[in-house]
């Protein structure tokens, strides 16, 4: 009978979650599971490479209780390039297409310089209605987009979608508060919640929305030549949507 195959040991790595500074623990992801993000980019679907996102996340951490649907997609896609940067190698060469320029540039980041950026005036708490004599302060509390949310995005849209990004208002409201009266989103139905935002006007609304406008996001600053103008410029990259496909490219 032949001998056991050796076992090979994998380092561990700590990240900290942007949006409460828990330390989760983490392996780098293996060939097996580099063949599920090679598949999902491969298959150009969203959902798929949503899907493979969270199974590779899933199976590199190794923090117990971390439960993947219950964090912010915002850390998740933080965790990911830092599983990356960790599985495969620091540097990857996404591709810009400048706004005056037809010509696509590849550009060279390191991905232990991406930060998960969180705006100075971001808070979950939105004042609807101020208190004034005779009227009790109402306001709503927020919570975060999850991979749920990005799930239940119809194939070919996105977030800018008046009709998405209402509905995504409404799936992350945690509750409405009156006074010291609170209404919890658990107790209450799709159809109530819609109605309550339908009820709001375009600046109570607009207030909501800059929640979203102003929560962290992954943010790195890069400098590129512009083939058309013959002059260097910058750009901002913001959301993994600017990352993923380099980030699950091995011949960087």
């Amino acid at each position: 009978m032949p001998n056991n195959l050796p076992l090979i040991s994998t380092p561990t790595h700590e990240c900290v979650m942007p949006s409460d500074g828990a330390v989760i623990e983490y392996r780098p992801f293996l060939v097996k599971e580099e063949k599920v993000l090679l598949m999902a980019v491969e298959s150009k679907d969203e959902k798929e490479m949503i899907k493979a996102l969270k199974k590779v996340i899933v199976a590199c951490v190794e923090t117990d209780g971390f439960d993947a649907d219950a964090r912010p997609l915002f850390d998740l896609e933080y965790l990911f390039l830092k599983l990356r940067a960790n599985s495969v190698g620091e540097n990857v060469t996404p591709v810009i297409t400048p706004a005056d320029c037809g010509t696509s540039v590849e550009v060279e980041i390191d991905l232990s310089q991406v930060e998960c950026v969180k705006d100075k005036n971001h808070t979950n708490q939105i004042v609807i209605v101020e208190a004034s004599k005779g009227q009790e302060e109402l306001g709503v509390s927020m919570k975060y987009p999850t991979l749920k949310n990005a799930m239940n995005m119809p194939k070919g849209k996105n977030a800018e979608d008046p009709e998405i990004a209402f509905g995504i208002i409404t799936e992350c409201i945690d509750y409405i508060y009156q006074g010291e009266e609170i209404f919890s989103s658990k107790d209450h139905t799709k159809k109530q919640l819609e109605e309550f935002v339908d009820s709001l006007t375009q600046g109570q609304f607009q207030a909501i929305t800059n929640f979203f406008e102003t929560m962290p996001k992954l943010s790195h600053e890069v400098e590129y030549f512009n083939p058309c103008t013959q002059e260097k410029e910058t750009t901002t990259l913001t959301g993994l949507q600017d990352f993923f496909q380099s980030a699950s490219d091995t011949t960087t």
